[in-house]
């Protein structure tokens, strides 16, 4: 049973804020190879790599520490279906009010103080079964009144209320997701690099087993490639260790603060 293991804060620094160097081995890191594998990859020395993922790491963990107050955590509702909480996360599912009608797929979405009186909001879709961080967005700073009319359409994709969460359940749902992915083989959205500091620091390790009660249940979106995935999955896991079911029509995706 795969779970998800403690995330580092050093693969959620924006690659903007990195040089090229820094960049490749943050991305290479990413992809879960050591220090060595890297260097060897890169034609580095593996002190110089090592050196690199430990400045990454304080310059996230600084970006964390200085973050504007949070405003609201939401997630949308059905967002436990399948999942496994452990020990003190279990208390968790009362933030759940149709833990039966979700589908493995969530949204997340963090707002804080912006500039100017204003509220700097992000979002993450997820898929808690297999692909991890599908797409992302932000942070977009807007007007408080324009917040709270797009909130709606936001979760409109989801049948129900969104739900008001602690941070740290969203943190650890959406960090959780994208290491139970990583093992799967599968890396978060290139956006997610940019939105991921907004949503802080990962205390870990997480207290949730991923996937469908525990299992890869990959559910094709129309911006998938099926093929790819499947035979991913035939890699990292092996046939008969995975469901899958291959869908056409429309799919769910984050537009409404865009």
């Amino acid at each position: 049973m795969l779970k998800a293991q403690r995330v580092g804060t050093w693969d959620t620094l924006p690659i903007a804020a990195m040089d090229a160097k820094d960049s490749a081995v943050a991305g290479l890191r990413a992809q879960g190879l050591t220090p060595k594998a890297i260097a060897r990859r890169l034609g580095m020395r593996p002190a110089e790599v090592s050196a690199i993922i430990q400045a990454n790491a304080a310059r996230a963990a600084a970006a964390f520490d200085t973050l504007p107050p949070l405003v609201d955590c939401f997630l949308s509702p059905g967002w436990s279906a399948g999942l496994g909480l452990e020990a003190n996360a279990c208390a968790w599912r009362d933030f759940d009010p149709a833990p039966d009608r979700g589908r493995g797929l969530m949204a997340v979405l963090v707002s804080r103080k912006g500039r100017y009186g204003k509220v700097s909001a992000t979002g993450y879709l997820v898929d808690a079964y297999c692909l991890g961080v599908k797409d992302a967005f932000g942070p977009r700073n807007m007007e408080e009144q324009r917040y709270r009319e797009l909130l709606p359409q936001f979760f409109a994709a989801f049948n129900g209320e969104r739900v008001l969460a602690p941070i740290e359940l969203a943190q650890t749902l959406v960090y959780g997701a994208v290491e139970y992915a990583r093992q799967l083989g599968f890396q978060p959205s290139p956006d997610f690099a940019v939105a991921a500091p907004h949503l802080g620091g990962f205390a870990g390790p997480a207290r949730i087993t991923f996937g469908d009660h525990g299992r890869p249940n990959y559910v094709s979106g129309p911006h998938d490639d099926a093929e790819r995935v499947v035979a991913t999955l035939r890699r990292t896991v092996g046939d008969g260790s995975f469901d899958c079911t291959i869908l056409g029509g429309p799919g769910t995706r984050l537009s409404a603060l865009h």
